[in-house]
C-alpha cells in the first residue's frame, strides 16, 4: 500500500499510548480503545452545544438507551462548528462524531518555530552548565569569608560587612546573568513546545503560560515542571525517562548548591567536596536538558509524519 492513503480504521496510536486510535481518513481521531477491541468506529463523541440548542437536545429514533445501559445520544444534523478541539475555527461533525476536516484558520503552531527556539534552548545549555558551576565555585569562596568572620556577622545582626570577596562576588554576578539569559532561551523554547504539543492533542495538567511560570514558583516548582516537562510528550514515551534525568540532576545540583553554605562551616575538605559535587551535577543536567530538547522535537517531528503506510 506504499503510496496510498491509509484507510478509516483502527491503528497502533502515533501519540505513544498503548492502545490504538482510530483514523477516519483524514485525520487522527480523539478516540481510543484497547489493542484487539471490537469497536468498529469511535464511540459517540459529545455533539455541539450550540446545535443540541437548535434542535432542543432531541432524541432521535433508535437513540434511547439499550440493554447495555450506555446514555441517549441526542441526534444532531451533519454540519460545521466551532473545533471543540481549538485547532481550527470551525470543525465537521458528520452526525455521529467529529472527523477530521477543519476548515477556516488552523491555530496549530508551525514545528519550524519550536525547532528554531529549540537550537537556541540548546546553544544556551552549553553555557548554562558551566556558568552554573562558576557561580558555585564563586558561593564557595564566599560561604569561607562568612564562616571566618561568623561570629562578626552574628553579632552584628547578621549583616555581612565589608570586606567579602570582590573577586568572586563579581564572578557570581556574571555567572548569575549568564544563567539568566540561558532560561529565557530555555523557556521560550518550553513555551512554543508546549503549544505545539496541546495543538497535536497531547494532554496537558496545566496551560503553557502557567507551565512555564511554575519553573519560578516557589515549592511548586519542585514538580509542577517536571510535569508539565512529560506533558510535552506522549504517554509512555521512552523520552520521558530523559525528563525524569534532568530534573533529577537539576534537583541534585540545587540540593547541592544550599549545602555548599552549611559545608563551609565544617571544614575545607567538605567544602570542596561539596563544590565539586555540585559543578558535577550542574554539568551534567546541562547535558541531559540538551538531550531531552531534541527527543521533545523529534517526538513532536514524529506527529506530523504523513499518515501512509
Amino acid at each position: 500500500m506504499s503510496g496510498e492513503e491509509r484507510a478509516p480504521g483502527w491503528y497502533a496510536d502515533p501519540w505513544g499510548t498503548q492502545g490504538e486510535r482510530y483514523y477516519d481518513g483524514t485525520a487522527w481521531a480523539r478516540t481510543t480503545r484497547r489493542p484487539g477491541g471490537l469497536d468498529d468506529a469511535p464511540d459517540r463523541q459529545t455533539a455541539p452545544a450550540q446545535a443540541l440548542a437548535a434542535t432542543g437536545g432531541e432524541v432521535g429514533a433508535g437513540q434511547a438507551a439499550g440493554a447495555s445501559g450506555r446514555a441517549q445520544v441526542p441526534v444532531v444534523p451533519p454540519g460545521w462548528h466551532p473545533d471543540p478541539w481549538g485547532t481550527a475555527a470551525l470543525r465537521w461533525w458528520d452526525g455521529t462524531r467529529w472527523t477530521g476536516h477543519v476548515s477556516g484558520v488552523v491555530t496549530v503552531p508551525s514545528p519550524t518555530s519550536e525547532r528554531e527556539a529549540s537550537r537556541w534552548a540548546r546553544l544556551a545549555m552549553l553555557w548554562a552548565g558551566p556558568a552554573l558551576g562558576l557561580y558555585a565555585i564563586s558561593s564557595a569562596f564566599q560561604a569561607i569569608w562568612i564562616a571566618e568572620h561568623w561570629e562578626e556577622i552574628s553579632n552584628d545582626g547578621g549583616r555581612i560587612p565589608d570586606g567579602a570577596s570582590t573577586f568572586a562576588s563579581t564572578m557570581g554576578q556574571l555567572a548569575f546573568l549568564a544563567l539568566g539569559a540561558a532560561a529565557v532561551m530555555f523557556l521560550m523554547w518550553f513555551y512554543r513546545s508546549a503549544a505545539f504539543a496541546a495543538a497535536s492533542g497531547l494532554p496537558a495538567r496545566r496551560r503553557k503560560g502557567l507551565a512555564v511560570a511554575s519553573f519560578v514558583i516557589p515549592v511548586v516548582n519542585l514538580w509542577w515542571p517536571y510535569q508539565s516537562t512529560c506533558d510535552l510528550l506522549p504517554q509512555g514515551h521512552p523520552a520521558r525517562r530523559k525528563v525524569l534525568r534532568w530534573w533529577l540532576l537539576c534537583l541534585g545540583s540545587a540540593v547541592a548548591g544550599l549545602a555548599i553554605v552549611g559545608s563551609a562551616f565544617v571544614d575545607d575538605t567538605v567544602l570542596a567536596a561539596t563544590t565539586a559535587v555540585t559543578v558535577g551535577l550542574a554539568l551534567f543536567a546541562a547535558v541531559a536538558a540538551r538531550d531531552m530538547i531534541v527527543s521533545v522535537v523529534a517526538a513532536h517531528g514524529e506527529l506530523l509524519v504523513p499518515t501512509r503506510i
